[in-house]
């Protein structure tokens, strides 16, 4: 197996896949460098170009960290109901009066003042998961 792109990646590799390619295509696989072990191989069908490779498997780690991040703000909130319940009054209050406490969006700078005030800080997701995941409830 022979690396061809950036030694700068750590983790990861495109390399040709001996397996995959034939006489006409060369397909390409992403590999965990230091186990080998094929990580994204798209399904079995390889990739054309190393950069769609790259890209689809980074796409791939983007997904999976945004989901992550959400089933965190997701536990977190179930596991804080008095900041659901305040969630819930200040939406409300917004969506009635047109305001809360000079705030007039219920939004994620909103959230992450909220968040603030109650010290909760050091999560493991963003004012906006937090508030995607309530809309969600």
């Amino acid at each position: 197996m022979e690396d061809i792109l950036d030694d700068k990646l750590e983790k990861y590799a495109a390399i040709r896949s001996d397996e995959l390619s034939d006489s006409e295509n060369r397909k390409y696989v992403i590999i965990d460098r230091e186990t080998k072990k094929v990580l994204d191989d798209n399904n079995s069908l390889g990739y054309l170009k190393v950069k769609d490779a790259y890209e689809s498997y980074e796409h791939h780690l983007i997904n999976a960290k945004e989901r992550y991040r959400k089933r965190r703000a997701l536990s977190w909130l179930l596991n804080h109901a008095d900041f659901d319940k305040k969630l819930l009054e200040i939406y409300i209050e917004i969506t009635d009066k047109g305001q809360w406490e000079g705030y007039i969006s219920f939004d994620k700078k909103l959230v992450e003042d909220l968040l603030l005030q109650g010290n909760h800080t050091h999560l493991e997701f963003t004012s906006k998961d937090l508030l995607e995941v309530w809309y969600k409830g």
